[in-house]
């Protein structure tokens, strides 16, 4: 159990791994599969919370490449889009907003661009 959290997530099994960081990954990740049946419920908890962690960093990183996608597409536009005129950007930039996606300064630079007026 310390060696995988030293590696800091859960290890993958990989087919055919080719460089030694991905063999010991994929030994280590072997090694956490046989032995799983016999740890505690303690490092059990501490496995799922670092698969948790993990989740929730690839969440936010996805979300941050979704807003950042957004703002370029605004950004090419040259203006906020109304409904009219691209309903499927002004209908994502809504989405985005209020999943809160947006930074503090995206909001501001998307209100200058004539869009958000509640930034």
């Amino acid at each position: 159990m310390r060696e995988v959290l030293e590696f800091g997530r859960i290890p993958v099994q990989m087919k055919n791994p080719t460089t030694e960081e991905e063999r010991k990954e994929c030994l280590l990740a072997k090694r956490l599969c046989n032995t799983k049946k016999y740890m505690t419920q303690e490092d059990l908890h501490r496995l799922d919370e670092l698969k948790a962690e993990a989740q929730k960093k690839r969440k936010s990183e996805k979300d941050k490449g979704t807003a950042e996608e957004l703002m370029d597409k605004v950004r090419a536009l040259g203006h906020y889009p109304s409904d009219k005129e691209n309903s499927v950007l002004a209908r994502a930039l809504r989405k985005a907003r209020a999943a809160a996606l947006f930074s503090l300064l995206k909001r501001l630079s998307l209100t200058s661009c004539g869009g958000l007026h509640n930034a």
